[in-house]
Formats: C-alpha cells, sequence, structure tokens
C-alpha cells in the first residue's frame, strides 16, 4: 500500500489582528463607515499571486518584504527574484519560480501597510508514503514492478536542493543499498509537466548502509517555548549510532548543555534507548519543563547533543530549535 497526499496547506489561517475605529453606531446602505485598520500583528498563508523585487502577494494582499529578512524554501535560503525566476524542475515553462505555490508570512501591520517578518515560500507541499518498487538511482514508490509507480527525482535545483537519504534514526545512508520493498516517505512537489515526484526530503525505514559507518549523534526535533517563570519547556529527538551493527553499550546516555539566565548553564541528560531491529541503533528524547532561558533572547537558535560512543565523545551537528 502506498498512499499520496496533498497538500493540507490548502487551509489558509489568515490571523490578522487590527484594531477597528470609528465604527460608532449603523451606516446607512448610501454612506458606509469608515474602517480605519490599525497597526498589529499578521499571519497569512495561501497562493503566492505575485512576486516583485520588495514585495510579495498572498492572495492579491501585497506585502512588502525589508531587505533584512531572510527568505526561505523548505531546504535554502532564496531571495524574490528566485521565487518568480526560471521554472522549476518538472513544472509548466509558463509557471515561473514558485508562483502558484504557497507562502506562510508573519509580520506587522505599519501604518496599514503589511511589512513581513519572516517568510516561508515552497511550489507545494505533496507527501508520498510506501515501499520501493524501483531502487536507486531510478527510484519508484507504489508500484508491483520497477516499471510501475510514481517516478521519484531527488532535486538538485539551488532554490529547494534535496538533503541527503536518512534512515528512521536520522543518519544518511548510502542510496545504492537501498532494497526494492523497503518503506520510504518523501517529501517535494509533483511535476504537473513531467508527472514525476521531485523530493527534497526522504526518509526510509530499514537497515541501509550508513553513507559513514561510524559512530553518530542525530538531532531529528528541536522544540522550544517560552512561558517565564521558570516554565520554559526545550523537547530534542534524535538517534545515536555506533556504527558498527554491534548492539549499543548498556546504560548509553546523550547530554546538551543549555545556556540560561544570568550567565548560568544547565546540562539535561537522557538514557538511549537501544533498538530491537535495527543493532548499532537507538533513539532518546531529551525534555525539560523547568528551564529559565534569557528573557530578551528566548529560546536557543540551536542545539548540539552529544553522547559518549565506543569511549568516544561525539557530538551532533548543530540543529535548529523551533520556537512555538
Amino acid at each position: 500500500m502506498f498512499c499520496f497526499e496533498k497538500s493540507s496547506l490548502a487551509r489558509v489561517r489568515a490571523a490578522i489582528l487590527p484594531t477597528l475605529l470609528g465604527m460608532s453606531g449603523i451606516a446607512h446602505a448610501q454612506a458606509p463607515a469608515t474602517i480605519n485598520v490599525g497597526d498589529g500583528p499578521f499571519e497569512i498563508e495561501g497562493p503566492i499571486t505575485e512576486v516583485t523585487p520588495s514585495s510579495i502577494s498572498v492572495m492579491g494582499v501585497s506585502i512588502y518584504v525589508p531587505p533584512t529578512v531572510v527568505v526561505t524554501s523548505p531546504t535554502a535560503t532564496v531571495t524574490l527574484e528566485q521565487l518568480r525566476g526560471a521554472p522549476l524542475p518538472g513544472r509548466y515553462t509558463d509557471q515561473p519560480g514558485f508562483m502558484g505555490g504557497t507562502a506562510i508570512i508573519t509580520g506587522n501591520v505599519v501604518g496599514g501597510s503589511y511589512e513581513a517578518a519572516t517568510v516561508f515560500a515552497e511550489p507545494a507541499e505533496n507527501v508520498l508514503r510506501g515501499p520501493l518498487s524501483c531502487t536507486y538511482p531510478s527510484m519508484r514508490i507504489g508500484g508491483i514492478s520497477c516499471g510501475d509507480g510514481v517516478e521519484l527525482s531527488m532535486l538538485t535545483d539551488e532554490r529547494m536542493p534535496a538533503g541527503p537519504i536518512k534512515n528512521q534514526f536520522g543518519f544518511a545512508i548510502n542510496p545504492a543499498s537501498l532494497q526494492v520493498g523497503t518503506f520510504a516517505a518523501v517529501e517535494g512537489y509533483y511535476g504537473n509537466a513531467d508527472g514525476v515526484m521531485h523530493v527534497h526530503a526522504m526518509e526510509i525505514t530499514g537497515n541501509a548502509e550508513l553513507a559513514q559507518p561510524t559512530a553518530q549523534v542525530s538531532v531529528m526535533r528541536a522544540d522550544c517555548r517560552v512561558r517565564g517563570g521558570g516554565k520554559d519547556e526545550l523537547e530534542v529527538l534524535g538517534g545515536v549510532t555506533n556504527g558498527t551493527g554491534a548492539p549499543l553499550a548498556a546504560g548509553s546516555q546523550v547530554s546538551l548543555t543549555l545556556a540560561q539566565r544570568a550567565g548560568t548553564t544547565r546540562t539535561l541528560t537522557a538514557s538511549v534507548i537501544a533498538s530491537l531491529d535495527s543493532p548499532g541503533f537507538g533513539t532518546y528524547t531529551l525534555k525539560a519543563t523547568n528551564l529559565r532561558f534569557d528573557a530578551t533572547a528566548g529560546c536557543p537558535t540551536a542545539v548540539s547533543v552529544s553522547s559518549l560512543i565506543n569511549n568516544t565523545q561525539v557530538a551532533s551537528p548543530s540543529v535548529g530549535v523551533v520556537a512555538r
């Protein structure tokens, strides 16, 4: 079985918070009341309808993008010019860049004008899950033979390049070791011109060879909430491998040191849960609900988790934290 999910981003949540002034009494039909829209935060998610050198329109709402604002795609930093540039692979030639795709923008209404603080854009959010019916480099999902199913193409476009194919523990694998029947989940967009799934992220579940058969620590997710009063929260999930395929050492742990208020630090630790199906691999969850992050800086921007593996201290790459 496989499934092909179309984006849930069709739901549009425009959380615009204006202050309405000058609304005393009921207006007559021939003389409608004047509404003054006050300043305040906004959030908008919807189709990209226009892009200029300094603005982006979503559902017809024009939003100024200051030069200092970083515009991102699922895997890269992009410019407004790139958003309206050459067609992405697999899309019709009359469909420039990300036009018609989805943007999520937050910011503030200033003097009646919309000004962006964060901008995220993608051509579509399509998800495909199922067993591989054909393996690397001609990968397909959903068929009963190598010629069936949806063809996959790993994106190389600089506006949204694919990352390495990873296993369920967050480690890059050797694509050539993939086998027919391996369960895979991919994210990207379905090409309306070529009928190919253009992939920017792919995860497999199974025992494919590691790209680097060494001891490693991964961070697959890091979420943070600032609640104040010594109740700030952080949750980090990831994986551990010794790179040998031998069982993990009993009592394996991971640790993470965080900066706190007034120059203090706090170290979190968690046990590694060894996988029963994949020897040499394990998972961890670091969680705390009584932290005191700096009142101005708020959540940490990134974290790195370490573990003592094979008598060597190994640290994960630094991974960005999502502030909730």
